[in-house]
């Protein structure tokens, strides 16, 4: 299997794993709370995330504008982050 399919699926399944562990999305909620605790209104910000593959932010922030170098159907870019000044 190619490297980027391998990828993709490891990503995938991992993905899967982090939605199913109830206890993990907590602390992350928690980490994301504390992250962002400093700014006044972080659901009104617009967030570019890099590296969204397995990463649950969005589903503590709607506003997350999601990102990844793998094509994931619930990313909204795809892109190399060393070619993030020709993202539009």
């Amino acid at each position: 299997m190619p490297q980027y399919a391998a990828d993709r699926a490891e990503t995938l399944r991992n993905r899967e794993k982090l939605s199913a562990n109830a206890n993990l999305l907590y602390w992350y909620r928690q980490l994301y709370r504390d992250q962002f605790r400093d700014l006044s209104d972080p659901e009104n910000l617009a967030v570019l995330e890099i590296g969204s593959g397995v990463s649950p932010l969005r589903r503590f922030y709607s506003n997350v504008i999601t990102s990844d170098v793998l094509e994931l159907d619930y990313l909204d870019y795809v892109f190399d982050c060393h070619e993030i000044d020709q993202l539009t």
